[in-house]
Formats: structure tokens, sequence, C-alpha cells
């Protein structure tokens, strides 16, 4: 199957980094093409930058950012300071200063137009308040109709809140764009607190990802600690780092990981005491639809090991543009058949329509290993971009040895390919 396409929208935020890294380290599973920012964790322009900065640790900084919402509907914005700190990114801002900028534009307006442009096929993964959605789906009605699912981090039913008794921060955050977008007929999976406080990452998996010493690795160990430490007080220990974020883009990941029922799902917004609450109508009382997929339970064992092994690949990949035309298509599902149990480990991050060829005929493996076609008959009608990520992993140790093994496979994939 192609990965699932995603626009992400966050308020990074310590988890959102944790989280964002983990789908940016699945480039086979999800594709990340826009992130979007709101207010919540931090104010916006923390939040922007702090994207701006994980985009940089990943080397991904051809993904868009386009700022959104700086505050709710209707109510004052809150903020969450004695998390994330004043900067959003657990006083780290200045240790991991951006290269990138924001986009022009205004993220709800890119989100509908993304979404649009191809409808069915988009996922929304929501990691901060829900201000950016609603606002989305009022500029755009059929919006809902459009977008393949929200995905979103927010909830709590079956353990308490987590900034009231029975509220996710999230959902207080803004809880009438929350009501809003539960109430507007988009396919919802709610992934809350009942997930998120029993995922927790074991100083052993910390050590492992440190180890790689990636920039994503290092920017994850730096966040890792600034999470614990900031838990600490709240939640004593926990026996490692908690970013309540991680399993909403596990599901996307791999939605195996979780137990999942359908129930219909309000939430309250008048309550004295359980304003944000996401109420949970166990014996249809209401008499409304079944609209939301709530995550229940976690595999949680699985799903560390899954982060754990795709942020701590110590892979030094460099990703190249590289020009096909369509009758190359084939290659994508050859290359990507390498495995990461060999010595090559090959990653299809994404196959958009456009593009012409460059160069001589032929393929090229460069000195770091990405991978160039060069076709200079290519027409811009029957031309696919491929972005190829060859990188290291299995028994590849980085010696001039590995990388020649790791020319030569591909090499053989491209010959199969061509026949």
């Amino acid at each position: 199957m192609p990965p699932t396409r995603v626009i992400v929208d966050t308020d990074p935020g310590l988890d959102d980094t944790a989280a964002i890294l983990f789908a940016l380290a699945c480039p086979d599973l999800v594709t990340v093409e826009m992130l979007t920012t709101v207010f919540g964790n931090a104010g916006i322009d923390n939040s922007t930058r702090n994207a701006l900065t994980i985009l940089d640790a990943a080397g991904r900084t051809d993904i868009p950012v386009y700022q959104g919402a700086v505050r709710p509907l209707l109510r004052e914005p809150r903020y969450a300071p004695h998390v994330h700190s004043d900067d959003g990114l657990g006083g780290l801002a200045a240790k991991y200063p951006p290269t990138g900028a924001v986009q022009p534009g205004i993220a709800a307006e890119k989100i509908v137009q993304h979404i649009m442009a191809s409808p069915g096929e988009i996922t929304l993964i929501a990691l901060g308040p829900l201000t950016n959605v609603v606002l989305a789906l009022r500029l755009e009605p059929r919006l809902a109709a459009s977008v393949k699912e929200i995905v979103l981090m927010g909830g709590a039913v079956r353990v308490p809140g987590n900034v009231s008794p029975v509220a996710s921060a999230n959902m207080l955050n803004d809880p009438d764009a929350a009501a809003a977008v539960y109430s507007s007929g988009a396919a919802l999976v709610q992934a809350g607190l009942d997930v998120a406080l029993p995922t927790i990452i074991s100083p052993a998996h910390l050590a492992r990802i440190a180890a790689s010493d990636t920039p994503a690795a290092r920017l994850l160990t730096d966040v890792a600690k600034a999470a614990i430490d900031s838990y600490l007080p709240l939640y004593g220990d926990e026996g490692g780092a908690r970013f309540n974020d991680l399993p909403t883009v596990a599901y996307v990941v791999d939605r195996t990981l979780f137990e999942v029922e359908r129930h219909p799902v309000v939430i309250e917004t008048t309550g004295t005491y359980t304003t944000a609450m996401t109420v949970v109508d166990w014996r249809r009382d209401l008499g409304r639809p079944e609209n939301t997929d709530v995550l229940l339970g976690v595999d949680v064992p699985r799903l560390v090991e899954l982060f754990t092994e795709r942020v701590g690949r110590g892979q030094r990949a460099v990703v190249r543009n590289c020009l096909l035309p369509s009758a190359y298509c084939p290659l994508r599902q050859a290359v990507a058949g390498a495995g990461d149990g060999d010595a090559v480990a090959t990653a299809v991050l994404g196959l958009v329509e456009g593009g012409v060829g460059l160069g001589d005929d032929g393929f090229e493996i460069a000195d770091s290993g990405a991978l160039v076609r060069r076709d200079p008959d290519a027409q811009r009608d029957d031309a696919v971009r491929l972005v190829v990520r060859v990188g290291q992993a299995g028994r590849g140790d980085g010696s001039a040895q590995a990388l020649a093994g790791q020319r030569r496979r591909v090499q053989r994939l491209l010959r199969q390919d061509d026949q």
C-alpha cells in the first residue's frame, strides 16, 4: 500500500516534537505533506518556530509550514509553560534555532486547499487545539466529506483529564472548536489520554535512540529529558518519557497497535466542572450517531519498539529528488523491497505527478547513496517525481565496503526493473 498522505496540525510542544519526528521517520508508511501550527502548548510564534526546528532536525525543510490560529474561537487562550516552558520546547529553543521560514498563507485556508485538491486521500492529524480544523470546516463545508479522516489527540474516556477532573488540554484549550468538529460529520479518530498515559518510553529505549547520534535523535533526547523533568512534580517518576501526542501519530503509522471502539461522542461546552469533557454515550441514551472511533487500548511494547527503531536508526541518508518517466514506476516497489535487514534501506518518500528528466540517460548512485535517474526524453505529461532515500541499516556500517555493497544491490534492483 502507498504511504498515508497527511497534514499535521500541531502546537509544538515537547510531545508534538516526538510525534512529528516519528512520522518523519516512517516515510514508507506516512507522507507528511504540510505542517500547520496553532496556539496551545505555547503561543503561536513559539509553536511555529518549534515546527521549523523539528523539520530541521529531521532533514525535511522541504515540508512547508503555515501559521494558524492565535487564540480559541470564543475564550481566552491557555498555555502550558509548567510543562513545555515559555518557549514551548522545554527551554531548548535557543539551542535549536531553525534555519527555515514559515510560508505565506493562513493555515486553515491551506488545509482546505490541500484536502480539496485530493478528496478522500488526505488524513488530517490534529495534535493541538482544534481551532484550525474547525476554521477549515467553516471555510469549506465539503471538507468534512473530503478529508479521509481526522485523527486527533484529545479526550479522556476511562481515565481522568490532565487539566481538569475530566478534560484533556487540547479540548479545554478550545472546547467550542472541539464541539463543532465532533458534530461536523467528518470521520473522526480520538487518540486521547486512555492510550497516551500508559505509553512510556523507557530509559533503555531512549538510550538506543541517543546512541544513533543523528540530529533528530539529539533533539529527541533533549526533549525527552525536558519532558521527564516537567512531569516529575506532577506525576512522579513514570519510568521514562511520556509524549501524549505519540499514539495519535502511531495510529496512522500502524492502527493494529490499538483497541478501537466506535461510539457517539459529544464535547461538553457549558458545564461548571465538566467543560471540555469528551462525553461517550455508552448506552446510546442521547440518540446521536456513532461519530468517533475511540482508542481505548494500546500495545505499548510494540509501539515503543517501533518508535525506538524508527527514530533511532543510525543511517545518514540523503534525500534527492529523482525525475523518472512513468514507465519506471515499478521501480518504487522493486527498491522498497530491499528491506531493512539488507545492507540497503530504501524508503520511497513520495510519488507525485509532474517533473521532467535531466541530464544523460542512465542511473547514477551518488557517493551519499542517493539514487538519481537521468532521462532527457521524459516528457512532463508522462513523468513522475520519485523521491528516494537510500541509507544504511541492518548490516550496513558506513564503511567503504558497505557503501559499495549498497550501490551494487540498488543497481541490481534497477536492472531487474528495466527488464
